[in-house]
């Protein structure tokens, strides 16, 4: 009660009292001998004394007794417990002891209009608040109970939110007075854009029949909203090899009509109580109501929630939480289907020609452990298809369960050039090699090494040249011609190798006395991907490069204005696998923050979809 002054007989003939601080009401019954006593200050020094920083009453000023009852008192709330609670006294760091076994459980009808009680869905949303059920999408109860007759032409304004001033959501939806006046009614559509977590409701406007306008309620009563959570019902995560696979239902548009698409996130576990903040693991927008991870570890327990993008690019909260854990592999499996066979090492092949072959389970393909995808892989695999109990297995540090081919080299390969002509020398049989030289390389292969596999692929501006046997052939121990070079504008330099054994063990590539640097497969993609977008910010023009895994049947550029208002339409862009380049001219577009959206359409549907935003200067 800062900066209010009264009289003991402003105390005697009061029924209510309110703390400026709009907290609660103390209703009182004013009798000459109450124990209500005198003026001292801007307080009363026997009265109740709000706290101005963390809105609880607070002990007296009580130099005469030791505790102050509150004898037939209204307190703000129906369970002493409660006022307990939230109140505080000398046992708190107060003046003064309060007892209230004998505290009024409903505020006097004599007083001013009030809010005194709130039930969401039936359930008290203070005294009860910890027995209600959260409150999902769909239809809700609210009732607002006052402490006397109210007028009943004037419908109190209810709304609720995470923050103040608690007006995030406002309940438009007309409500009904009961006979008596006093209790206002009303059913209300949750919806999923409702913010997730502890809601405060706040009820004000209501008038009671003397004219009076309640006091704004925005303290005592609160419900836990989970309006994603509880539309995610149909949320399931499925273990698979190498994936984990995600689907869940799309909202109904009665509660969602704006969905542009969705995030999805993921946490590992660090305690059995404690994990990893969430992190988004899609790199274009969801479109579609399934997503599968394949970014997964064996042993590891993975735990998702998804989020929906609205049309004014806003997310939604998060989901309820599925989690799962990949199955376990065998050795040599990449494909996925509990066996080792020539299937995997098509599958392996088709990695390294960056081909992005799905399923790809990568712990089973690296059969030496160390975590690249190369040759040796390939002639590992094939010497688990041709001698499971081989001798070259060894123990993960990892995973002691799961045996690997040893990542220690065991030897030498030396390349050189004898005029145009590439050789290879090593004590060891060879069974499988890549080497890499600059682009535009021509060659000539010895033909007498015609019943291998080769493969001949650009990588990153470089020529890779790949042997192989899926019959577990090899290069004998010596010296060996490999190719001949055609034109003599071609470099000699070789810029990267890998070499192994026939039973999958590495041998170490040499060139001109050096240890050479190894091949790793390219980096794939499922998904569409803007590679590139720039310059951002921009003064007008913006350079698009993009990369598609599969052919389509359309992509089609949006541009939005942040209040989601199309701009701009381009449907001109190519369409099939691989990387595709576009420039776009946007001079005519005011300063601003804008949302470049590239979709990926299949048969009439948004397969992939995008979304960068552009900044204009």
């Amino acid at each position: 009660m800062r900066g209010s002054r009264f009289s003991i007989g402003d105390i005697q003939n009061a029924k209510s009292y309110r703390s400026d601080a709009g907290v609660q009401f103390i209703n009182l019954i004013g009798t000459p001998n109450n124990s209500f006593g005198r003026y001292r200050n801007d307080y009363f020094s026997n009265f109740i004394g709000w706290n101005d920083y963390n809105n609880h009453l607070v002990g007296m000023y009580n130099p005469t007794n030791t505790y102050v009852s509150f004898e037939n008192v209204y307190l703000g709330t129906s369970s002493n417990e409660i006022f307990d609670i939230i109140n505080t006294d000398a046992s708190d760091g107060g003046s003064g002891f309060f007892t209230y076994d004998n505290a009024r459980i409903e505020p006097y009808e004599e007083a001013h209009g009030m809010v005194w009680k709130v039930l969401v869905n039936g359930v008290d949303a203070q005294d009860n608040y910890d027995l209600m059920d959260p409150v999902g999408v769909g239809s809700n109860q609210f009732k607002i109970y006052f402490n006397r007759a109210m007028d009943t032409l004037v419908a109190p304004q209810v709304s609720y939110g995470v923050r103040e001033p608690y007006t995030q959501k406002t309940i438009s939806e007309e409500g009904t007075w009961s006979p008596d006046g006093k209790i206002y009614s009303v059913t209300h559509e949750v919806k999923i854009g409702a913010a997730d977590g502890i809601n405060r409701i706040r009820v004000k406007n209501a008038r009671d029949l003397d004219y009076f306008e309640i006091p704004v309620e925005n303290i005592r009563f609160n419900m836990l909203v989970q309006s994603a959570g509880s539309a995610s019902s149909g949320f399931f995560a499925t273990a698979d090899l190498g994936k984990i696979s995600l689907d869940w239902e799309a909202p109904s548009a009665e509660l969602l009509e704006d969905v542009l698409g969705y995030n999805m996130y993921r946490h590992k576990a660090i305690t059995d109580s404690t994990f990893t903040e969430p992190v988004k693991i899609n790199e274009s927008l969801i479109s579609d109501i399934s997503f599968t991870d394949f970014d997964v570890v064996e042993g590891e327990t993975y735990y998702y929630q998804y989020k929906i993008l609205r049309t004014n690019f806003e997310e939604s909260d998060f989901s309820k939480t599925v989690s799962t854990s990949p199955l376990t592999s065998v050795l040599g499996d990449s494909n996925g289907d509990f066996s080792v066979n020539v299937l995997d090492l098509v599958q392996d092949v088709d990695h390294i020609l960056g081909n992005n072959p799905q399923p790809f389970i990568f712990k089973a393909a690296d059969v030496n452990a160390d975590g690249s995808i190369n040759v040796l892989d390939i002639v590992g695999t094939v010497d688990i298809i041709n001698s499971p109990a081989t001798s070259s297995y060894v123990a993960s540090s990892t995973n002691p369960d799961l045996p690997f081919y040893s990542n220690v080299p065991v030897g030498e390969a030396t390349f050189y050039w004898d005029g145009d002509d590439l050789f290879v020398e090593s004590k060891h049989s060879i069974g499988g090699l890549q080497l890499a030289f600059e682009e535009g390389f021509q060659y000539t292969l010895n033909s007498s090494l015609s019943n291998f596999e080769w493969s001949n692929y650009g990588q990153e501006e470089s020529r890779i040249l790949m042997m192989y046997s899926f019959s577990g052939l090899a290069i004998a121990p010596g010296k060996t011609k490999l190719l001949t070079r055609l034109s003599s504008d071609s470099s000699l330099d070789i810029e990267r190798a890998v070499t192994g054994t026939p039973d999958g063990l590495k041998l170490t590539p040499l060139y001109m006395d050096f240890e050479l640097e190894e091949i790793e497969a390219p980096a794939q993609k499922d998904r569409l991907k803007i590679v590139k977008f720039y310059p951002n910010p921009t003064a007008g023009e913006v350079n698009l490069k993009y990369y598609l895994p599969a052919n389509m049947d359309l992509l089609n550029i949006t541009l939005y204005s942040m209040q989601g208002e199309v701009l701009f339409t381009d449907n001109t862009l190519k369409n099939t696998k691989g990387i595709g380049e576009k420039q776009f001219n946007f001079d005519d577009l005011r300063s601003g923050i804008y949302f470049f959206v590239l979709d990926a359409i299949i048969n009439g549907e948004i397969k992939q979809r995008e979304v960068r935003k552009i900044i204009k200067v």
